[in-house]
């Protein structure tokens, strides 16, 4: 299928009708990003060192082409242990993943690159490395600021989107944090101190990936969030499927105010 055109979509939001041209401005490049996403949850004794790994995944050399998303699920804790970081909706984001992937459950720590599910740091790697020297299939600039006040905007220029079948193309903006720490007092991890990086912190729902449409909206962003250490990131890929077609992504810090 190819889509040609532009669309402007400003993703995350309480109102319409504004678009964003200012602040910091992330272009996609030749080469497809790869996005990896990890289900991990505090309650678990064995996702700490799934989660130091995605850390070590986006701080290596290739960790600019690559696009990691840690969502925290919140099915750990009746354990004893509460994840602050867990949401229902990214349990249901799995259960999703689960699906498409023919999987017979659900289970944590998982890794799932590019839409598909994948055990093993190698098996890992060699995906990114498969992405990140294939040609991108969609063309993307993302616009975005934040505002002394938190208002937080964005805007996704799509100019085009070119890729073989007939699923359909979805965009959306993702929101994440570095840096957050926890020490544990109950469940599995009692005693503990755990460290994470790129924990989702918002995830818009997909929306249509037409050229064409504009999509204006704001956010205001959390009081509890640490504005140095967020990032931001927007996605094209396949609903049915889960394939990236591309990824773009910024820290907000470096947009001004």
């Amino acid at each position: 299928m190819i889509c040609p055109g532009r669309s402007v979509l400003l993703l995350a939001g309480l109102l319409l009708g504004i678009s964003v041209h200012a602040g910091q401005v992330i272009k996609s490049g030749e080469n497809r990003v790869s996005v990896v996403e990890l289900y991990t949850s505090e309650g678990c004794s064995s996702c700490p060192p799934a989660d130091s790994f995605l850390s070590q995944l986006g701080q290596s050399r290739e960790g600019a082409e690559i696009l990691p998303l840690a969502f925290h699920v919140d099915y750990w804790d009746y354990i004893g242990w509460k994840d602050p970081f867990a949401h229902a909706q990214f349990t249901e984001r799995q259960r999703q993943v689960a699906i498409a992937n023919q999987q017979s459950s659900i289970y944590t720590p998982e890794f799932v690159v590019d839409g598909r599910e994948a055990r093993g740091s190698r098996n890992i790697v060699d995906r990114v490395n498969t992405a990140r020297n294939s040609p991108a299939e969609a063309y993307i600039a993302l616009h975005y600021s934040l505002e002394d006040t938190g208002v937080f905007r964005a805007s996704v220029d799509i100019d085009e989107i070119h890729y073989e079948g007939a699923e359909t193309p979805v965009l959306y903006l993702v929101l994440y944090e570095n840096g957050l720490s926890n020490q544990i007092d109950a469940g599995e991890n009692r005693g503990r101190a755990l460290s994470h990086d790129h924990v989702v912190r918002y995830l818009s729902p997909a929306r249509l990936a037409t050229p064409g449409q504009d999509h204006d909206f704001e956010l205001h962003i959390d009081s509890q969030w640490q504005r140095s250490s967020l990032g931001v990131a927007a996605v094209v890929r396949l609903r049915e499927s889960g394939r990236t077609l591309q990824a773009v992504k910024g820290m907000l810090a470096a947009s001004g105010s």
